[in-house]
C-alpha cells in the first residue's frame, strides 16, 4: 500500500508540473500571439477579429476569427472566416495551419472565391528570437477559384508547394537561400485550350532577407538575388516542356541570365505561343529554321533552345523574342 501511495503521488506531482508546463506554455504563446498580431497590424500585414487558445494537454490550439493576410502595397489580400495554428505541446516550433473550405482571395483588384475539400499547412521555425523558417510544406485537395459572379475561373485535382532553408548559394554566398518545389496537378480553365496534366517546379533561390518573424516589421518584402532553376515540368495535353537555368536580378528588377528549353514537341509550343501573341508573325520563320536546325543536332530529335535574358528582354542569339518579366 504505502509504495501505491508513492506512486499515485509522483503521478499527481507529474501531472501538476505538466499541467503547469502546459499553463505557462499557453501564456506565453498566446502574448507572442497577440503581439505578433499587433506587429502584423501596425505593418499593414494582416488583422484578426480575435484569438482564443485550447487544445489542453497535448496541444496548443490557437484560432483566429476572420483572420486576413494583406500587402502592405495592396496587390494580394486574403481573407477567412476562421483558421487554425495547431502546434503539439512538446514541439511548439512546428505548428500546422488549417484554413476552411471557403476563403476570399483579392488579386490586382478583383475578388475570388477560393474553396477546397482540404487545405493544411505545417511550419517549423528555428529555436532562437527571430524565429527564422526552416521549411513549409502546403496541401490543397481539390482548389477551386471563381470570379466574383461565381464563374469558374481555374480548378484542379491537387496543389503542393514546399520551401526549406537551404545551403547558401556560390552565387551569393552571403545571401539565405530557400529550396522551393510546387507541384500542380490535373488543372483546368475556361481560359485554357486543354488541361494542364502536371506542372513542377524545383528551384533554390537566394534572398536580400531571411524569411523570419522581422518580416512583419518591413513594408518591404525581400527580393531575390539569385535563382538557380533546376526543374521546371509541364505537360500541357501531351506538349511536354522542361527549362532550367540560372538568372540574377538586374537593379531594376529583370532577369539576365540564361534558361534553357527541351521539349520534343517544339512546333506545337512555337505555334501556341505565335497564338498567344508572344512570337512576332514576322519572326516565326526565323525562329522555326533556327529551332529546325538545333533539333537537327541533338540524337534524339529533341530541342534544346538556349535563351538569353539581358537588358529587360529575352533572345534567342540575336533574336529578340520578346520583353523580360519584371520580377519587381
Amino acid at each position: 500500500m504505502r509504495a501505491m501511495r508513492r506512486l499515485i503521488w509522483v503521478v499527481l506531482a507529474l501531472s501538476g508540473l505538466y499541467a503547469g508546463y502546459w499553463a505557462l506554455g499557453a501564456k506565453a504563446l498566446r502574448g507572442g500571439a497577440e503581439a505578433a498580431l499587433v506587429e502584423v497590424r501596425r505593418a499593414g500585414w494582416g488583422d484578426a477579429g480575435g484569438l482564443s487558445l485550447a487544445g489542453f494537454p497535448s496541444r496548443f490550439d490557437l484560432t483566429l476569427d476572420a483572420p486576413r493576410v494583406t500587402d502592405p502595397a495592396g496587390a494580394f489580400e486574403w481573407r477567412a472566416p476562421v483558421a487554425q495554428i495547431l502546434a503539439l505541446s512538446y514541439q511548439p516550433n512546428r505548428v500546422i495551419f488549417w484554413a476552411p473550405p471557403e476563403q476570399e482571395l483579392r488579386l490586382g483588384g478583383q475578388a475570388f472565391t477560393l474553396t477546397n475539400t482540404d487545405m493544411r499547412a505545417s511550419v517549423e521555425v528555428g529555436l532562437n528570437e527571430a524565429a527564422p523558417l526552416s521549411e513549409a510544406t502546403l496541401v490543397i485537395e481539390t482548389p477551386a477559384l471563381a470570379g466574383a459572379q461565381g464563374a469558374l475561373r481555374a480548378e484542379a485535382r491537387q496543389l503542393r508547394g514546399a520551401i526549406a532553408l537551404a545551403p547558401a548559394q556560390p552565387e551569393t554566398p552571403d545571401a539565405p537561400a530557400y529550396r522551393i518545389g510546387l507541384e500542380l496537378l490535373d488543372a483546368t480553365s475556361p481560359a485554357l485550350d486543354d488541361p494542364i496534366a502536371q506542372l513542377t517546379l524545383d528551384a533554390v533561390v537566394s534572398l536580400t532577407a531571411p524569411l523570419d518573424r522581422h518580416l512583419a516589421e518591413t513594408q518591404t518584402p525581400p527580393r531575390p538575388e539569385h535563382l538557380s532553376l533546376r526543374r521546371l515540368y509541364l505537360d500541357w495535353a501531351g506538349k511536354r516542356l522542361l527549362v532550367q537555368g540560372e538568372l540574377t536580378p538586374d537593379a531594376a528588377g529583370y532577369p539576365q541570365g540564361k534558361l534553357v528549353l527541351e521539349s520534343a514537341e517544339w512546333r506545337d509550343w512555337i505555334a501556341t505561343a505565335e497564338a498567344q501573341g508572344l512570337v512576332p508573325a514576322k519572326n516565326k520563320a526565323m525562329l522555326l529554321a533556327a529551332a529546325e536546325s538545333l533539333a537537327r543536332q541533338s540524337p534524339d530529335g529533341v530541342l534544346r533552345l538556349p535563351l538569353a535574358f539581358r537588358s529587360g528582354g529575352i533572345f534567342f542569339g540575336p533574336l529578340a523574342l520578346g520583353p523580360a518579366p519584371r520580377l519587381w
